[in-house]
């Protein structure tokens, strides 16, 4: 079951989608938040996948950092570069 996100979670994933989107026109990725990764059973906060192959998955933290490097292995052996934002602005 998934927990409901803050208001800073949601905040932070619309922000940096935003400017991702800046930065990497619809014509060269595909951006997508919460979405499920197949087998994986992984939602990221951002899922990025580049034209040329190249897979990224941004994840939002505030608080419950237990899943972290399972987490990462798994989009280590999916071959997804995975990048993590830790705040502690965002823990409630």
């Amino acid at each position: 079951m998934r927990i409901p996100e803050s208001d800073p979670h949601k905040a932070a994933i619309q922000a940096i989608s935003k400017r991702l989107g800046q930065l990497y026109p619809p014509s060269r990725v595909r951006i997508r938040e919460n979405k499920q990764l197949g087998r994986m059973e992984l939602r990221p906060d951002i899922y990025v996948e580049h034209r040329d192959g190249r897979r990224w998955a941004y994840e939002i933290v505030h608080g419950n950092t237990t899943k972290l490097k399972e987490k990462h292995e798994v989009y280590m052996g999916e071959g997804i570069s995975d990048i993590w934002i830790v705040s502690d602005l965002l823990i409630p």
